[in-house]
């Protein structure tokens, strides 16, 4: 390994003990499929690669190091299979490779970010539907989604807590929405964000109490 990555200056190389449980989280986060595995993880972009060779040489190695930095080797990113019927409700739910799906037959889209352990999000989830319900009901150019971010990496998308909810204006064109969770305050986000040419009035100042109530109810990651 120190051969093979002496020529890329910005080249670190480190060995992990999976045996190791401090080290599980580790193995866990960058989805180690079987041991040995050779990883590269670009510290700019935050992305890494998984070396799937069985060659294990100077040469091989050398070729990947290259290919994961000029880009022409895919960076790894957590999916789960498409569910069979994940468009068939009002709420989608998406995974990494449907995420965009819904924009072939509508022309926005509110998606909400969630993990299986968040309690926040477990109590949250029968507002969400209903709020697609309404939203298909009034809203047809709409469409409303959920997705499971710690199984699904988005690319160009950072969460850094849940549930976080973001409004699609275009695929590009994003906004997180910062109201609170109830559907008469992200109904009328809708109609503010979407077909009105009005910009969103600023949130109002609320008291450092109010805050801490607000903050309570979003899980960090």
């Amino acid at each position: 390994y120190s051969l093979a990555t002496s020529k890329f200056k910005t080249v670190r190389v480190f060995t992990i003990n999976s045996n190791d449980e401090v080290n599980k989280d580790v193995v866990d986060y960058f989805h180690v499929p079987k041991l040995p595995l050779v990883l590269f993880y670009n510290d700019e972009t935050q992305n890494y690669f998984h070396y799937e060779g069985d060659d294990v040489s100077v040469e091989s190695l050398g070729v990947f190091i290259n290919g994961c930095l000029n880009g022409s080797i895919p960076f790894f990113v957590k999916r789960q299979p498409v569910p069979e019927d994940w468009d068939k409700s009002s709420v989608k739910d998406l995974v990494f490779d449907t995420f965009y799906e819904p924009f072939k037959t509508h022309q926005y889209g509110m998606v909400l970010f969630h993990a299986p352990w968040c309690g926040h999000c477990k109590a949250f989830m029968p507002i969400w539907t209903e709020f697609a319900e309404l939203v298909e009901s009034k809203f047809p150019e709409v469409f409303v989604g959920r997705i499971d971010h710690t199984q699904n990496e988005i690319p160009d998308i950072t969460i850094s807590g849940y549930p976080t909810i973001i409004a699609f204006k275009t695929q590009d064109d994003k906004i997180v929405y910062d109201g609170t969770r109830t559907l008469e305050e992200l109904e009328q986000f809708v109609v503010k964000t979407f077909f009105t040419e009005e910009p969103i009035p600023k949130t109002p100042e609320v008291s450092e109490e109010s805050k801490e109530e607000h903050e309570e109810e979003h899980e960090e990651l």
